[in-house]
């Protein structure tokens, strides 16, 4: 049986949720590693670090950890949404979306249903934003396709399967980062990932058009920081 936390665990837990959800990862693991000895396996702990694990690159280490405080811990419906996000950082569509779902069961306060849209509305919004740039942006979608597929497929091997869009292919006047010299340059949007990142109608179709300006940008050649000073990012 799990001993309790005791009154200064429990505030370095609290401390640790706090920055992990400010987004300090670093601030989080050393409240984490403050919590000594055999405190670290208690359930509430371990979902802590399936949390810290998922955000710096191991959904499989976060996984372990979240199975075993599987029916321990005080917040079922943290716990189901951590799970969903591990599935799909894992490519687990399906499980994600039920898990997703699990978590507003228990939470609806806190937790909103993944939206889902036809596909062809999803195409029509894609459209939409495409024809809501500067012609002198739109007229790149003349020699640039633009793929809708539910999830990341062979083009995007190697990178995280919950990627939103990707560019592949040369940027405009430049090799490919992708060092793949014969793929024609092509973006592609991933229908399934952006409705599980999104709650609401109205956010998907924002999150549709700032991952296809984002992925142009990539295609005429900007960093991550010219992309932000253009605000596509």
């Amino acid at each position: 049986m799990t001993e309790p936390l005791t009154d200064a665990q429990e505030t370095r837990l609290d401390r640790a949720w706090e920055a992990f959800e400010e987004g300090d990862l670093d601030a989080a693991v050393r409240e984490v590693e403050a919590i000594e000895g055999a405190a670290q396996e208690h359930p509430e702990v371990r979902m802590l670090i399936a949390g810290i694990l998922l955000d710096t690159g191991d959904p499989e280490g976060a996984r372990v950890e979240l199975e075993r405080a599987r029916g321990q811990v005080e917040d079922e419906a943290l716990f189901e949404f951590l799970g969903a996000e591990i599935h799909l950082e894992q490519g687990n569509v399906d499980a994600a979306e039920a898990g997703y779902r699990r978590a507003h069961e228990l939470n609806p306060d806190i937790f909103t249903l993944p939206m889902r849209m036809p596909r062809e509305e999803f195409e029509r919004v894609v459209a939409e934003a495409m024809g809501h740039l500067p012609s002198n942006l739109r007229v790149h979608f003349d020699e640039l396709p633009v793929v809708v597929k539910p999830v990341p497929g062979e083009e995007a091997q190697s990178l995280s399967p919950s990627l939103l869009g990707l560019f592949v292919g040369r940027s405009r006047g430049e090799e490919s980062v992708f060092d793949v010299p014969d793929v024609p340059p092509a973006i592609y949007i991933y229908q399934r990932n952006l409705e599980l990142s999104c709650g609401s109608r109205e956010t998907l179709v924002e999150e549709i058009a700032r991952t296809l300006y984002h992925e142009l940008g990539h295609y005429l050649g900007l960093e991550e920081d010219e992309l932000r000073d253009r605000d596509i990012d």
